[in-house]
């Protein structure tokens, strides 16, 4: 089944195979095999990022906050339901789980939305 999956229906099978997988050198050879695949994996984003991987359309996929070493669920789910978009919300918003941890990680990874002027 997982040939047949991988060739009729690649978006599902390398979102499924993301989603299961913990080890980050696995996640890598596998996003690298979607990308071969003329997949686009996506990092990390605020405000476009689920907690866990996600497919975005017929041919994206992005990984999901959980994915950044140290956010764990607590602090991904603050995130999420906070609306934490840009940095200068972590100045207006206060949740427990969003520490200046959290912050320097997200910052580390470029995952804040970036606003146009």
């Amino acid at each position: 089944w997982g040939m047949y999956l991988k060739q009729h229906f690649p978006i599902q099978y390398y979102w499924a195979r993301l989603s299961k997988e913990k080890d980050e050198e696995k996640i890598k050879e596998i996003a690298k095999g979607a990308i071969r695949k003329g997949l686009r994996v996506l990092k990390p984003r605020l405000g476009k990022s689920e907690m866990y991987w996600k497919i975005e359309d017929d041919k994206t996929l992005r990984a999901g906050l959980t994915y950044l070493k140290g956010i764990g669920e607590k602090a991904a789910e603050g995130l999420i339901n906070g609306n934490y978009l840009t940095e200068a919300d972590f100045e207006t918003k206060k949740y427990r789980a969003v520490t200046k941890r959290t912050f320097e990680i997200l910052k580390q990874n470029d995952a804040f939305v970036k606003i146009e002027i």
